[in-house]
């Protein structure tokens, strides 16, 4: 809650997209999933139960969106904890809105979710499939793209969601 609070209070309560920074929600959900230590790295996003092919996993919706260098700068002064200023640094990146750039923190148990390195079992689907399905944030939502047994780690591919930079990353 207290990165969510820092984020509103650093753009304000017009400017923020995280909704209520004390709403018991996040972007996963009603998919079943407990964050656990990963083989792959630090903490992982588990499955709770098994996970059909082509269901909705992440939405995004606590992705908060720094609209300009100065406020995610601000932000990240105002944590005042320098091993969690490095942990928000390395879950940031960035996404082109067609209309400007944004510097996006995942501020919810999605900042959890390891890089498959292309073997991912979360990731984007057509848009075309996509089209039923509301965005949050203005962000593509990321769905199972296998079926996920009860317990396996959910990996994304980190490529995917920063514009291929890293391509086979």
């Amino acid at each position: 809650i207290k990165l969510r609070e820092t984020y509103v209070s650093v753009v304000g309560e017009s400017e923020s997209n995280i909704g209520d920074p004390a709403a018991n929600f996040n972007g996963f959900g009603n998919v079943p999933y407990f964050v656990n230590r990963s083989f792959v790295e630090g903490r992982g996003i588990f499955a709770g139960g098994d996970i059909s092919k082509g269901t909705l996993l992440y939405d995004s919706s606590r992705s908060a969106h720094f609209k300009d260098e100065y406020s995610f700068r601000k932000f990240m002064l105002e944590l005042d904890d320098a091993s969690l200023v490095c942990d928000v640094f390395v879950w940031s990146y960035t996404i082109d809105f067609k209309d400007s750039w944004r510097i996006v923190t995942d501020l919810d148990e999605g900042s959890f979710c390891n890089n498959g390195r292309g073997e991912g079992n979360m990731g984007y689907l057509p848009v075309s499939f996509e089209q039923e399905r509301p965005r949050k944030n203005g962000m593509r939502p990321f769905f199972a793209l296998r079926d996920i047994k009860e317990g396996e780690e959910i990996l994304c591919n980190y490529g995917e969601f920063i514009g291929g930079i890293f391509v086979g990353y």
